[in-house]
């Protein structure tokens, strides 16, 4: 009996061992995971942190080169205060980093020193003061040092997105620096090299313009008009993607400021609207092997492809070459005047010509006939607002979009720096205050402007 209970005993031990075994490699498996998706949610927001400040610096770097060229007051003050609360952002960013703050006392600095002396400029251009040569060359200065920091801030990307730079290592080198160790090689070495290069920092720094005007507005080219059916759609979107009707299926209606049927095919997509049944958007899904046109013949076919759908007087502006697929940027014109606001997307494969994407939602929602765009100011009285560090190579009339869904009429002045850099400056054509400034970026894959 005694022999019976002893083996009933050791028995029990043994299950409950064996349960608690169970029980504690569940856990920890589940503890793995839950540290691993933790872990991993680290390393997402580290990257976040260095995408926004990579943000906010390439837009500090591109309105410090803007600002140069700026002539009036206002549009001086306007940049000034933009460039401030962009640095505000990007220094939010920086403090984010799991980096020593004596690794990053020089960027944390130039961040400081650019916002605290636009706050500056800002409040002199307020009061209708105008630029000096000397606040321009510190301009100049220091836009050359947000270069420098944008290019070491790659660095630190790539390190990140090939896994040779981490969240983990990071944290560990902040740790080592707390705790006062000095020796090994540092992770943050490319933020260290760019920290060295501020010895001589002085002490105080697409696709084609107006593309992303808010859409919010009731779509205004479909004022009025009646109601499609969702065949008569079906028929149009067969059209635009040249395929037959039968071959498209119906999707789930996009209910938005412009309700819209859906269809899809083999590789195809369009979306139509159900007020005036006109073409939103249309898309395939292939990719263009190869370029055996030239971006000419391929702006052709773009162009050809909108007088199919019944778009006249549309004026080609800007244009990228990505992925063997050239996109191209339409905007309408009325009388001599280049309407921004009312823009057409057009994607050509470079292969074989084939009309791959077309999107007419900046179209829709803006296009309407305008009334007078009659100037005040001939193009030679407003060029005076031009600043005199620029070279003016042309100009020409046109309508662009502004704050509260508006829109201004100005004379878009086409110019060249001293150093062959290329920037369109838009004058207000009633009052000649400078409305906008953009770098125009011109290279063998397109025309973009920041």
């Amino acid at each position: 009996m005694t022999l019976f209970i002893k083996r009933r005993t050791a028995i029990r031990i043994i299950s409950f061992g064996i349960a608690a075994i169970a029980v504690l490699s569940v856990l920890a498996f589940r503890y793995k995971i839950e540290a691993g998706a933790a872990h991993r949610k680290l390393e997402q927001t580290l990257v976040q942190n260095i995408s926004d400040l990579t943000t906010y610096a390439s837009d500090i770097r591109s309105d410090l080169q803007k600002i140069q060229y700026a002539n009036t007051p206002p549009m001086l003050a306007t940049l000034s205060s933009k460039i401030w609360r962009e640095a505000s952002f990007a220094k939010e960013s920086l403090d984010l980093l799991p980096v020593s703050y004596n690794r990053l006392q020089n960027t944390n600095k130039l961040l400081s020193q650019v916002g605290d002396y636009c706050v500056s400029l800002s409040k002199k251009f307020s009061a209708g003061e105008d630029i000096t040569e000397e606040e321009r060359r510190t301009l100049a200065i220091l836009a050359d040092y947000c270069e420098k920091m944008l290019n070491e801030i790659a660095v630190v990307s790539d390190e990140l997105a090939t896994g040779s730079l981490t969240y983990a290592m990071l944290n560990e080198e902040l740790t080592r620096t707390m705790e006062g160790a000095q020796d090994g090689v540092s992770v943050t070495e490319g933020f260290s090299e760019f920290e060295e290069s501020f010895a001589a920092y002085p002490s105080l720094i697409y696709d084609g313009p107006f593309s992303d005007h808010i859409l919010q507005q009731a779509p205004r080219a479909l004022a009025g008009a009646y109601t499609v059916t969702e065949e008569a759609a079906r028929q149009s979107a067969a059209t635009a993607l040249g395929v037959e009707a039968q071959q498209l299926t119906s999707e789930e209606t996009e209910y938005s400021r412009m309700e819209s049927y859906c269809f899809s095919g083999d590789g195809v997509y369009a979306i139509v609207t159900k007020q005036g049944g006109q073409i939103c958007s249309v898309l395939k899904d292939r990719i263009p092997e190869g370029e055996n046109i030239s971006a000419e013949e391929a702006l052709k076919r773009a162009q050809a492809y909108l007088a199919s759908l019944g778009y006249e007087n549309m004026d080609s502006s800007y244009y990228e070459i990505a992925g063997n697929i050239l996109t191209a940027n339409f905007a309408a014109r009325q009388g001599s005047a280049t309407i921004y606001p009312d823009l057409v997307k057009v994607g050509v494969a470079m292969d074989n010509g084939e009309i791959v994407a077309f999107d007419a939602r900046g179209y829709l929602m803006n296009h309407t006939a305008r009334g007078s765009l009659t100037p005040a100011l001939t193009a030679e009285a407003a060029q005076e607002s031009v600043s005199p560090l620029l070279h003016v190579k042309q100009s020409k009339l046109c309508v662009i979009p502004s704050d509260g869904l508006n829109e201004t009429l100005c004379w878009e002045y086409a110019c060249e720096t001293a150093d062959g850099s290329q920037i369109l400056v838009y004058i207000n054509a009633q009052t000649g205050m400078e409305e906008q400034i953009l770098l125009l970026l011109i290279g063998e894959y397109g025309q973009l402007t920041v």
